[in-house]
């Protein structure tokens, strides 16, 4: 062996392969000579040290093998540094999705209501606070109402008098308002009269003047009156999340001179959808 540095070992003979590393304060015992068969004779077993450099004179006859305990030998002392090794691996990836449903809140006011809204429904039905709007109660399948009047003489008209304000709340990116008209048809009619005679019902129709049975609606206050329909007309739309959006409608009434005396009866269904 011909020397050493810090926590190595160089040889100068060639022993087949063999790589003897030296770590601090550690004793080696050669046994046998890197050729041959023959004993390797070793001068002297000495202390390593990282500090200082030192040689270590080998005689040997013939070359063999070394032998090196792998670990560490309790009675000479001897340490083996663990071989490196690189563990294999395998990933994968968890796509993580928060899906929020979107919901819808509506409230109808009428000038027949008494100050407070008659109606005042959300959807879905665990949904507690809409971009604001807390209360009311979950969309069921018996609509609730809400109610606008107006008083008229026979050949008459009212056209300011009954009045919807509808405001809706969503979080979703805008909605739709649209109107039809209710279950009973688009006339009004006295008394639920299932065959009424013109004296016994206002049509739906644009046309409103005194002498004509007739009654519309109109959006907001520039609107011009429109004549209600059986299927769903949009009055009002918004593109972004709104909290308590409102659309204002107004409803016109006009009476024949012989229009008989009574209240005329039908309704209208707004629908708020998300979108």
């Amino acid at each position: 062996v011909e020397k050493f540095s810090t926590g190595a070992l160089s040889v100068k003979r060639r022993f087949f392969g063999v790589f003897i590393i030296f770590t601090k304060n550690i004793k080696i015992m050669l046994d046998k000579s890197v050729r041959g068969g023959g004993n390797m004779e070793i001068t002297k077993v000495i202390n390593i040290k990282t500090t200082k450099r030192k040689e270590i004179n080998i005689m040997s006859k013939k070359s063999t093998k070394i032998i090196a305990a792998a670990g560490v030998v309790a009675g000479l002392g001897v340490a083996a540094l663990p071989a490196l090794t690189f563990a294999e691996s395998v990933s994968g990836e968890v796509l993580l999705t928060a899906s929020v449903t979107d919901a819808i809140a509506m409230e109808i006011l009428g000038n027949g209501d008494g100050g407070t809204a008659g109606v005042n429904v959300f959807n879905p039905a665990d949904a507690t606070n809409i971009n604001g709007h807390t209360g009311g109660t979950a969309q069921a399948a018996t609509l609730q109402t809400s109610s606008s009047t107006a008083s008229l003489l026979p050949n008459d008209i009212n056209v300011d008098e009954a009045t919807s304000e509808i405001k809706v709340w969503t979080n979703a990116a805008g909605y739709s308002l649209a109107i039809k008209a209710g279950a009973g048809g688009t006339d009004l009619v006295l008394n639920g009269a299932s065959t009424p005679t013109a004296n016994q019902k206002l049509e739906a129709n644009a046309t409103l003047a005194a002498g004509q049975n007739h009654w519309a609606y109109k959006v907001g206050a520039e609107g011009s009156f429109t004549a209600v329909t059986t299927s769903d007309v949009v009055i009002n739309t918004a593109s972004t999340p709104v909290a308590g959006d409102t659309t204002n409608v107004t409803y016109g009434f006009s009476t024949l001179g012989t229009q008989e005396q009574g209240d005329y009866e039908g309704s209208v269904i707004y629908t708020a959808t998300a979108n």
